[in-house]
């Protein structure tokens, strides 16, 4: 199976309100794209890969140490953009705490979510996950189009126009999915949901 592991956008609130707005904005652009399911909305913080059943109960346990060391927090969803940001894109993206900082009454802290997505990194390996070099880059996926799709219109919005006003949302738990491909996109379910702080 393929997993990975996520922080799920709540079904409801400010968060969800703001990521409609960037897709019914964006819709309106046309463009040849598979739009993401409101229900499929995360910010992916490792991808595992292929998983044995023996690696599941090893990312299992080491997802619950990792949640228990992290206190809910707050994400600041914000801004658009394509990934590439060169060549022809293939995901269209809602930033998600860009900067990695955030200031407190101490100063300037690194954000949670950059530290609990190193951790699990770390853990994830740890535990016989596959090693990826990869930049963490905070986003919810919007749509995906693959080339040589046009998404012109699109791409002249999300470069010309400014997104909607950002909102937030609390993490309080983190999710090891598994993902399942299909020609009419792909389908996550979770396997095991560990709460934050706990």
């Amino acid at each position: 199976m393929r997993t990975f592991v996520a922080i799920p956008v709540p079904p409801e609130g400010p968060a969800h309100r703001f990521l409609e707005a960037c897709q019914n904005r964006l819709k309106q652009a046309g463009g040849d794209v598979r739009w993401t399911r409101p229900e499929q909305w995360h910010i992916t913080l490792r991808f595992i890969g292929e998983t044995t059943d023996a690696l599941r109960l090893r990312l299992e346990d080491t997802l619950r140490e990792a949640a228990a060391m992290q206190e809910p927090f707050e994400v600041h969803l914000d801004g658009w953009g394509v990934f590439p940001e060169k060549g022809r894109p293939r995901v269209v993206w809602a930033g998600a705490d860009r900067e990695g900082w955030s200031w407190t009454e101490a100063g300037y802290c690194r954000s949670p979510l950059w530290n609990l997505a190193d951790r699990v990194f770390y853990q994830a390996e740890q535990a016989g996950a596959p090693f990826r070099r990869e930049w963490f880059k905070p986003h919810v996926t919007l749509a995906r189009a693959k080339p040589p799709k046009d998404i012109g219109p699109l791409l002249n919005i999300l470069r010309n126009e400014p997104p909607p006003p950002g909102a937030a949302f609390t993490a309080t738990h983190v999710t090891l999915f598994q993902s399942v491909l299909s020609p009419q996109g792909s389908t996550y379910t979770p396997l095991l949901e560990a709460t934050l702080g706990k």
